[in-house]
């Protein structure tokens, strides 16, 4: 490791979210790693004013960093290049890089994906991650090829989690893993003492679909107590897993917020009843108690709520 801050590596970091904003503080402290570029996604079209403007963008400004917010990456080829960069950082871009942009980096791209690979590629590890109700999690920082998550590994963390582990509490440990992890292994990677090892396939790589919103209906006739427990925690704020119900008369979609399985037992009905001031959803396999729940324009309420409000079935 180098005990000279004038050995500096130019880096190009591309991301969107307020996480990747995080990632970027970092990069931006570290001394041997000089930020020359920012690469982000253009604000929506339909944003408000003061969303316009995004937590990594104002690290730009105040950091005079120049900022690329590009449609479409290949507009901003030519920049790239004259800045003459020698490794990238991607974190929640939003974006696949294609083959130009990965050619102008000498080092690579280096992406942080929070999952163990080859476990996991593609758009929604998180949630595949607690929808196959894996035990154990982790963080991979790898580099970028053509083929989606199947780079080399630089590193990567492992870390139990729970069976009910909520997505948020399960995105901050994921997220603070891979802040830890981030710098020291860069810094490794770019200084010649660590080298990018292929991904096992021998483990058989398993891939994550882009989530549509479609994918948090539930079908109580055929969706089993532990699986309903598992989307209802992973699509948590989007897209929400929601359950068609009647409520005074009125057919409307109920967003389920928190539920938990209290009986093993096989229901003789599938059916939605209040009993004992509980809301409870009698499936093939067992009983659901809906502990907090939603129906459109409401607040979020509890389940023995929703049974004082009026009479409530499935639609």
């Amino acid at each position: 490791m180098p005990n000279s801050t004038d050995i500096k590596h130019r880096l190009v970091f591309f991301g969107s979210s307020a996480s990747s904003a995080l990632i970027l503080e970092d990069l931006l402290a570290d001394p041997w790693l000089e930020v020359i570029a920012i690469v982000t996604q253009p604000p929506k079209d339909h944003a408000h004013t003061h969303q316009r403007v995004s937590r990594v963008a104002q690290l730009a400004q105040d950091n005079s960093i120049r900022l690329f917010a590009p449609r479409k990456l290949s507009e901003i080829t030519d920049d790239l290049t004259q800045l003459q960069p020698t490794t990238g950082v991607l974190f929640a871009y939003g974006k696949i890089l294609p083959d130009e942009t990965l050619h102008i980096f000498p080092k690579g791209i280096v992406n942080i994906h929070p999952s163990l690979l080859p476990k996991h590629r593609g758009p929604a590890p998180l949630e595949s991650t607690i929808l196959a109700g894996d035990k154990e999690a982790g963080t991979s920082i790898m580099l970028i090829t053509s083929e989606m998550d199947a780079g080399p590994i630089l590193a990567q963390k492992s870390f139990k989690i729970t069976a009910d582990i909520s997505k948020q509490e399960f995105w901050g440990r994921l997220l603070e893993t891979s802040r830890k992890l981030l710098i020291p292994t860069l810094r490794d990677y770019l200084f010649g003492s660590l080298t990018p090892q292929p991904q096992n396939e021998s483990l058989a790589p398993t891939y994550s679909q882009l989530i549509k919103k479609h994918d948090g209906d539930i079908d109580p006739h055929t969706v089993s107590t532990t699986e309903l427990t598992r989307r209802v925690r992973a699509y948590s704020g989007w897209p929400g897993t929601r359950l068609q119900v009647t409520v005074r008369g009125t057919d409307q979609p109920l967003t389920l917020h928190e539920v938990r399985i209290v009986n093993a037992q096989p229901a003789q009905a599938i059916k939605l009843s209040c009993e004992n001031k509980q809301l409870l959803l009698h499936l093939t396999n067992g009983t659901i108690e809906i502990m907090r729940a939603q129906l459109p324009n409401k607040a979020i309420v509890t389940g023995q709520d929703i049974c004082n409000a009026g009479p409530i079935t499935l639609a």
